[in-house]
C-alpha cells in the first residue's frame, strides 16, 4: 500500500493531460458541452428516498429534502415552444407538457417532493397573453431521481409535429439539500441539432444519429478527488455519478452498460463494470470499492467509462428504431458530483458534466439511440 501524499501540481497536470488529450478533427459531430443546443438534459432530484438526519453529504443521500432549480434561456431571436419530457425513475414513466417562451427569455423551474411518492415541477411561462402563466405538474416518482429532457419547437406548436433542431437553448441547474444547505451546480447536457432538413426533425422522436442531433459520445471521462477519509487533503470526500440514457422508453427493462477503467496518480489501472436502467445516482465506491482513497493509494485519480452494446429486456424499442436483434448501442451521459469537508468545518459541493472521448459512438447498423417523446 502506498503512502498517501498531498496534492502536487505535477499530479494534477498529468491527470488533466491524460483526460483532455487532443485529437484530430473528425467528420462526425461531437456534443459541444460549452455551447447552446436544440435539446437539453437535466438531472431531477427531489421527493423520493429516505430522509437521513444528519443528512449525508451526497446528492443521493437525502433526496426527500432536496430541490432541483433549473434555468433555461432561449438565446435565439425567435419566440419558441419548449417541450418538456419528465422521465421519472426506473420505469420510464414520462410526463410531458409545453412552455412557450419569447426570444431571449429565461425560465426558472423548480422540482421537489410533495409527499406520497409524488414530486411537483413548477414554472412560469409566457402563453402569448403578455402575462406569465404558472404551470404545475405532479410527477409520480418511481425512484429517487429522474431526467428532464427539453426540446426546441416552433412557437405555435399544437399537434406535436413542430420540433426544430435549431440551437437556441442554454441551461444550468443547482441541486439543494434544504435540510443541511448542501448544494451542487452544473450545466445542462446540450444536444446540438445538425441538419434542419433531416427526415423526422419535426416529430417528437429524437434521433441521436449525427443527422438530426449530435451523437452520444462513446467514452466518458473525469478526474476525481478520491472519496473517503482522504489524507492527501486532510478531509472527508464523497463522489457520485448521475448517469442517464435516452434510449428505451418503449422498452421497460432496457439497460445501459459501461466498462470503467480508473487510475491512481501513478497511472495504475483498475477495471470495473456498471449497468443501470434509465437513470441512476451511484457512488464511485459502489461501482468499485477501490475508488476509495485508502484502497486507491492516492488522493486523486481519473477514469474512463466506455459505452458498450447492451442486451435489451425485449425487442419493443429495437423493433421501432433498430433492426430487431434485441441488442442496441445505448447512449449514456451524465455528471460528476463531489463534496468535501475539511477539519469539521462543514461541506462544500460542486458538479460538472463528464468529459467526452474524442470519437463519437460507433453506431451498429440502424441501432441509433432514440428517445420517443410524448
Amino acid at each position: 500500500m502506498k503512502t498517501l501524499l498531498p496534492f502536487s501540481l505535477r499530479s494534477l497536470v498529468v491527470a488533466l493531460a491524460v483526460v483532455f488529450v487532443a485529437a484530430p478533427a473528425l467528420a462526425q459531430t461531437q456534443l459541444k458541452l460549452d455551447q447552446v443546443g436544440a435539446a437539453l438534459a437535466f438531472p431531477l432530484v427531489g421527493g423520493e428516498g429516505e430522509s437521513t438526519l444528519p443528512p449525508e453529504p451526497t446528492v443521493a443521500g437525502d433526496t426527500a429534502n432536496s430541490i432541483t432549480y433549473i434555468t433555461i434561456t432561449n438565446v435565439g431571436p425567435t419566440d419558441r415552444n419548449l417541450h418538456f419530457n419528465v422521465i421519472s425513475g426506473d420505469g420510464w414513466i414520462v410526463t410531458d407538457f409545453d412552455c412557450p417562451v419569447t426570444a431571449s427569455e429565461t425560465v426558472l423551474i423548480t422540482f421537489g417532493g410533495v409527499g406520497g411518492g409524488f414530486s411537483r415541477i413548477l414554472m412560469e411561462c409566457n402563453q402569448g397573453t403578455g402575462l406569465p402563466v404558472t404551470i404545475s405538474r405532479l410527477i409520480a416518482m418511481n425512484g429517487r431521481e429522474g431526467v428532464l429532457f427539453v426540446t426546441n419547437e416552433t412557437h405555435e406548436c399544437k399537434d406535436g409535429t413542430c420540433t426544430t433542431n435549431e440551437n437556441d437553448l442554454f441551461g444550468d441547474f443547482v441541486i439543494v439539500n434544504t435540510e443541511a444547505g448542501y448544494a451542487w451546480s452544473a450545466g445542462a447536457i446540450p444536444f446540438q441539432g445538425i441538419d434542419p432538413l433531416a427526415p423526422g426533425v419535426a416529430d417528437r422522436d429524437y434521433h441521436f444519429d449525427n443527422t438530426e442531433y449530435a451523437m452520444f459520445p462513446a467514452t466518458l471521462a473525469s478526474n476525481f478527488i478520491a472519496p473517503g477519509n482522504n489524507q492527501g487533503i486532510n478531509g472527508f470526500v464523497t463522489a457520485e455519478l448521475f448517469l442517464f440514457t435516452l434510449d428505451g422508453r418503449a422498452n421497460i427493462g432496457s439497460q445501459a452498460s459501461l466498462d470503467v477503467v480508473f487510475y491512481d496518480d501513478d497511472e495504475t489501472p483498475t477495471s470495473a463494470h456498471y449497468t443501470f436502467e434509465c437513470s441512476t445516482i451511484v457512488k464511485l465506491t459502489d461501482i468499485d470499492p477501490n475508488f476509495e482513497a485508502f484502497l486507491l493509494g492516492s488522493p486523486m485519480g481519473h477514469f474512463y467509462a466506455t459505452v458498450i452494446d447492451a442486451d435489451q429486456f425485449s425487442n419493443v424499442h429495437d423493433n421501432k428504431f433498430g433492426n430487431g436483434n434485441a441488442i442496441r448501442v445505448v447512449g449514456v451521459h451524465g455528471w460528476l458530483f463531489q463534496t468535501i469537508g475539511v477539519d469539521g468545518q462543514g461541506f462544500s459541493g460542486w458538479g460538472r458534466s463528464l468529459s467526452q472521448g474524442m470519437i463519437p459512438q460507433d453506431l451498429d447498423g440502424n441501432d441509433v439511440p432514440t428517445f420517443d417523446g410524448l
